[in-house]
């Protein structure tokens, strides 16, 4: 279940070094620079984001305009996320999106719910968009608790519904055909439910 967080509790950890890179004759903040270089490659233009790392004015200019619509893109999903009911149990929570969420940004909206403390420790947070005729399925974790393998729950998963994936223990994701969607999510809940009951014995 969401629940609301103190920003002053988080504060510290907003804190941080600040690294500065002199990129297109001023200083940068590299996070910033590493944001557009991200921004470009995940909305399909690694070339633009190649020539941006080269110096290319007019890359820098197209990447900056990219790099405010992704961030928007970003923004509008965890309203979305925030705003509407989702399937959710002790210990997991399988946020379906169909087309509210471009599937080149659902992982990304996993990651950054895994990182904040809307979630409690230790939840499952399974993210879906339409790609097409096709399912993008993302899945991250709240903890970093070694002994829950994300890859390994899903893999059987997505096999028994004729789709393809990858990842590792504590970052896994998937595609399925579109038609199997009912029968995933079925698969995935006994799955899910059944690694509740290992966790907690």
């Amino acid at each position: 279940m969401l629940r609301r967080i103190n920003v002053e509790d988080i504060g510290k950890e907003l804190i941080g070094n600040v690294y500065l890179l002199r990129f297109f004759s001023k200083l940068e903040d590299i996070r910033e620079v590493s944001s557009k270089i991200n921004a470009c490659s995940r909305q399909g233009h690694s070339d633009l984001a190649i020539a941006f790392c080269l110096g290319d004015k007019d890359a820098y200019s197209s990447a900056e305009k990219i790099h405010a619509a992704y961030k928007h893109e970003i923004i509008h999903g965890l309203e979305w996320v925030y705003k509407n009911k989702h399937i959710e149990e002790e210990g997991f929570v399988i946020i379906n999106a169909k087309d509210n969420i471009k599937d080149e940004i659902i992982g990304v909206i996993l990651s950054i719910l895994s990182a904040s403390r809307i979630y409690p420790k230790d939840t499952i947070l399974v993210g879906m968009a339409n790609q097409r005729e096709r399912i993008k399925i993302s899945v991250r974790s709240t903890s970093r608790n070694k002994e829950t393998n994300l890859q390994e729950i899903i893999k059987d998963v997505y096999k028994k519904c004729g789709g393809e994936g990858g990842g590792h223990p504590q970052a896994a994701g998937c595609i399925i055909p579109i038609e199997n969607e009912e029968m995933f999510i079925k698969e995935l809940l006994e799955h899910l439910k059944k690694e509740m009951i290992k966790i907690r014995i």
